[in-house]
């Protein structure tokens, strides 16, 4: 009987600390692959990159489109990826306590935020709080983010996000999403304002609201 009990225990043990010392691969290469496999799967659409840009006409990408293996002409997304953005100013990430509220409740969970560049990021699981339908891919290493008919999908290390899968396009970020201690972290404004969320952030308190 002991001796069930603590094969039991060992092997539970075993399974635990697999599970728990899991970490995701951020280096660049993998996920630079894992942003190419992601968007040869949209066709390019004459006209997708200015409505892409149209809400940061002052920042300079570079443009391009890439052809797949089948033919299928898309978005290049190497225009998005975070060393390209590096290139526009000083980005210095700290992580920050704040009080986080939603719907006008205290969330201590998420007191743990980013600040990148003088932009909060939060952990992405926190729009499941608001009504979203969240999904993580593991294998595609793709966040999707849904409600009310608009559908973001996020990856790390990009500065933009697809907006509507296939009938959408690239809405561009002032700074991407990131793994940080394994916990996928995005732009809380700029994903609030696509589902028109209300977000508002007090310096005096350091207070993030996020209602819905």
């Amino acid at each position: 009987m002991y001796k069930k009990v603590i094969v039991f225990l060992m092997g539970y043990t075993i399974i635990f600390q697999a599970i728990t010392s899991f970490a995701y691969d951020t280096s660049p290469d993998f996920i630079h692959k894992k942003h190419f496999e992601f968007a040869s799967q949209y066709e390019y659409h004459e006209g997708d990159i200015e409505k892409s840009f149209e809400e940061y006409p002052d920042v300079i990408y570079t443009t391009g489109t890439e052809t797949a293996t089948d033919g299928t002409i898309f978005e290049c997304p190497a225009i998005y990826i975070e060393w390209h953005a590096m290139s526009l100013g000083s980005f210095n990430q700290e992580q920050k306590n704040v009080v986080f509220k939603i719907n006008g409740s205290e969330k201590p969970s998420y007191s743990r935020c980013v600040l990148f560049n003088d932009r909060l990021l939060v952990p992405a699981e926190v729009f499941g709080e608001v009504g979203c339908n969240m999904n993580f891919d593991e294998n595609t290493y793709v966040t999707t983010i849904a409600k009310d008919g608009t559908i973001l999908e996020i990856l790390p290390n990009l500065i933009g996000m697809r907006k509507n899968q296939k009938d959408g396009f690239y809405v561009p970020l002032e700074v991407c999403a990131r793994f940080i201690d394994n916990i996928l972290y995005v732009p809380v404004r700029a994903v609030a304002n696509e589902f028109n969320l209300g977000i508002s952030w007090d310096e005096s308190t350091r207070t993030v609201a996020l209602d819905s």
